[in-house]
């Protein structure tokens, strides 16, 4: 619902989302247009121009603010996990506009006859940080490694 407002009341922001109707926007546009959607979503004050310094930012300041953990659920997505997303949306947007794309190129995999999501391509946290996590399952300890 915060979306359809901000769409209503933000002609710039409109413009944004309009991006995903193009039949040959590059995933680098997407990104640009939803990071920006973004921060305005998230009421950035400090107008970072870079989705993971203000993900970075939130966290720091509601950590030092909270005596107990942050949700994660609270902050943005990673760049990695928002474009993922960008990608099926505009997947679904080109599809009903009648587009033939491969949604293989557009955040989508083929595990037999079903299409599974991708979430975000990059690791979930730096190999450094992962290695010597006794909770880690063993199969991701050894990947890590």
């Amino acid at each position: 619902m915060k979306l359809v407002k901000l769409l209503l009341q933000n002609d710039s922001i409109r413009a944004l989302a309009l991006k995903f109707y193009e039949p040959d926007c590059l995933e680098d546009e997407l990104l640009q247009c939803a990071e920006t959607i973004t921060l305005v979503l998230y009421k950035d004050k400090e107008q970072s121009s870079f989705l993971g310094t203000f993900r970075y930012n939130l966290f720091s300041t509601n950590l030092a603010k909270a005596k107990k953990e942050t949700p994660l659920e609270c902050l943005p997505p990673t760049s990695p996990a928002l474009l993922q997303h960008c990608k099926r949306v505009y997947y679904q947007i080109q599809v009903w506009l009648q587009h033939r794309l491969d949604p293989c190129l557009w955040g989508w995999t083929r595990q037999g006859n079903i299409l599974i999501p991708i979430m975000s391509e990059a690791d979930p946290a730096p190999k450094e940080l992962t290695r010597g996590f006794l909770w880690m399952p063993r199969a991701l300890q050894i990947e890590a490694m």
